[in-house]
């Protein structure tokens, strides 16, 4: 065989370089469209998700008919001051003048009279503010509930305390903000005739005073989760709880 054959032409070599060229180029092509629509599919399938999880949290916070009839059905004198808060699920009611975005807010003044703002009225401002979630039986566990876990455990180590009816308790961590104190409230019975506990940590990104968390059962199907507490006043923590139940004790359940 003739060698000579073999040689290609020099337009015969240019159409090969674009040929080459076009099919890297179409490949390119339809791999960004691969993987264009393949993002596409994933943003449909997360944005149905989304909408399906939306919409199963607005079933549980947003009355439906059925239940604002009921509501309407109530007599004048369980409506008057109130507000109606659906939570998890369960319509309650709670004192207007606490009522607070699906829940209540508290305002604590130290050495006076707690008191409480809707949100019309932010001007009233105390020493230390609580907002209030109120839930049906099953959604959160007490703070009294994990001192007991952790207590069973051995893994508390008990503190000096300043205060007299209060025993405080440390769960150690290697890092100062995992550290956790557990403030047993022994002047005061939950429903279940236990001392309450608060359970107070050193640091947040809300306050350098640190952070207190109160998680409480108040009556068969109503529990009750406090946050936005500072732990600057923990020498008032009975105070504090004090506030909280008195006005936990007029929440009512709506059925």
């Amino acid at each position: 065989m003739n060698g000579d054959n073999m040689n290609l032409s020099g337009s015969q070599i240019m159409k090969l370089r674009r040929y080459g060229i076009r099919v890297v180029v179409w490949g390119l092509v339809a791999f960004v469209g691969f993987k264009a629509y393949q993002s596409f599919q994933e943003a449909r399938m997360e944005g149905q998700k989304n909408r399906q999880m939306r919409e199963i949290e607005e079933q549980k916070s947003i009355a439906t008919p059925a239940e604002n009839a009921i509501i309407a059905a109530l007599p004048e004198e369980r409506k008057k001051g109130r507000a109606f808060v659906k939570a998890d699920g369960q319509m309650f009611s709670v004192p207007r003048r606490y009522y607070y975005s699906l829940g209540m807010w508290l305002e604590w003044v130290k050495d006076g009279e707690f008191s409480g703002h809707v949100e019309t009225d932010p001007t009233k401002k105390g020493d230390e503010g609580m907002r209030v979630m109120v839930h049906p039986q099953g959604v959160i566990t007490t703070t009294r509930q994990d001192f007991d876990a952790l207590f069973q455990q051995g893994v508390l180590i008990k503190q000096p305390s300043q205060r007299k009816g209060v025993d405080v308790y440390r769960k150690p961590a290697e890092k100062e903000w995992y550290i956790k104190d557990y403030y047993v409230l022994n002047d005061f019975k939950d429903i279940n005739g236990k001392p309450p506990v608060i359970r107070c940590g050193p640091w947040s990104a809300k306050s350098d005073f640190g952070y207190c968390l109160v998680g409480v059962q108040v009556q068969s199907n109503i529990f009750l989760s406090v946050g936005e507490l500072t732990a600057k006043h923990v020498n008032n923590l009975p105070e504090i709880y004090q506030a909280i139940m008195s006005v936990a004790n007029q929440i009512e359940e709506i059925k």
